[in-house]
């Protein structure tokens, strides 16, 4: 198979990776990590610089959803137009590879970011008090519930 043809197949495969990857990763950032957000203020936990860094994305882009929202399709029409208007298609392959594995990679920190704070409490519970995984999960989902009913949050 030449490089053409290759190139015929990735940009479309990676433009469909591209898309279900920033669909799971936009989906974390405005419904997952609110959720996260009051876990951790509930348990008081200190949390890392990546957690901080995600929690504050998630704030930007619900804040500004609107002013993002005239970016986020041009970048999508760019993207698809690109194809069609280049001549060298082996580049753009190459860069839609690329560009792929960074939003899965963004994916899989957004997914790691918020849950070792959650594994780092589980363990300090488990330690301090000296009982078992399933019930330092139990303690702590007592704790979020009692602050759910308490607050009204969902």
């Amino acid at each position: 198979m030449d490089k053409e043809k290759k190139s015929q197949i990735i940009i479309p495969i990676s433009l469909i990776a591209m898309l279900i990857s920033a669909i799971i990763g936009l989906y974390i950032l405005l419904k997952v990590v609110p959720d996260y957000t009051f876990r951790y203020t509930v348990i008081g936990v200190l949390l890392p610089l990546p957690t901080t860094m995600c929690i504050s994305l998630s704030h930007f882009i619900r804040e500004y959803i609107l002013l993002l929202l005239p970016i986020i399709v041009l970048s999508s029409a760019a993207a698809i137009a690109l194809p069609f208007i280049m001549k060298n298609k082996n580049i753009l392959a190459k860069a839609y590879v690329i560009i792929t594995c960074m939003f899965i990679l963004l994916v899989v920190f957004y997914t790691f970011a918020l849950e070792i704070p959650m594994v780092k409490t589980r363990k300090m519970i488990m330690k301090l008090d000296g009982i078992s995984s399933e019930e330092a999960d139990k303690k702590i989902d007592k704790v979020i519930d009692e602050a759910h009913k308490k607050y009204k949050y969902r």
